[in-house]
């Protein structure tokens, strides 16, 4: 997927390149046309790469939902106390609880 990624990148520079070209007076006409026609080629790649994307993304939220989490938030669900922080209501710090999962975030 990262390599997609890149690539995509890469495409959308060129594509901006190629708007650049043809919007230049001094371009010809038959240099248009291909400029036109490799934008169009790296268009539909574009298109491709976004839609692997936004699979990819689905899948993963629903991979979120599956374990409880809502991924429209950063809230974490506190009916489930494994994924819960104990915090002291003293000084609001986290402290270490053998039943708690440390979040990375």
């Amino acid at each position: 997927m990262t390599n997609n990624i890149n690539n995509f990148e890469s495409m959308m520079t060129r594509l901006r390149t190629i708007a650049d070209t043809m919007e230049n007076d001094d371009v010809t006409l038959a240099e248009s046309l291909k400029l036109f026609e490799e934008g169009m080629d790296l268009g539909k790649e574009c298109r491709g790469i976004l839609s692997s994307v936004e699979v990819r993304v689905n899948e993963i939220k629903e991979q979120a939902k599956r374990v409880g989490i809502d991924p429209t938030t950063t809230n974490i669900p506190s009916s489930n106390p494994q994924i819960r922080p104990n915090v002291n209501s003293n000084n609001n710090s986290t402290t270490s609880n053998p039943n708690t999962t440390d979040l990375p975030f």
